[in-house]
C-alpha cells in the first residue's frame, strides 16, 4: 500500500470513513483513521453516530461496503438498525 501511494517510511497516511445519505446527499458522519486501523472498525462508530444524531431517531435503511465489511461482527452490530445489507465483493 506504501509504494501505490508513494508513501515514505515516515510517512503515514490517513483513511476517512464517510456515511452519506444516498438521496439527499447529505453528510451522517465522518471518522478519520490512520493507516493501521482495519476498515471495518470504524464502522460501529459510525452507525451510533448516525443513530445519535441531534437526539432524533433515525433509521438507517441500507449499508453497501466492500469485502472488508463482510464480518460477523460487523452483521452483529448491525442487525438490529438496518432492513438490508449487501456487501459487494
Amino acid at each position: 500500500m506504501r509504494d501505490k501511494w508513494k508513501a515514505g517510511k515516515k510517512e503515514g497516511y490517513l483513511k476517512i470513513y464517510v456515511a452519506v445519505n444516498v438521496k439527499s446527499k447529505k453528510i451522517l458522519s465522518i471518522k478519520v483513521t490512520d493507516e493501521h486501523v482495519h476498515d471495518s472498525k470504524p464502522l460501529p462508530e459510525l452507525v451510533d453516530s448516525i443513530l445519535k444524531s441531534d437526539g432524533m431517531t433515525t433509521a438507517i435503511g441500507k449499508l453497501f461496503g466492500d469485502g472488508a465489511y463482510d464480518d460477523n461482527e460487523i452483521f452483529r452490530c448491525l442487525w438490529r438498525t438496518m432492513e438490508y445489507c449487501h456487501v459487494l465483493k
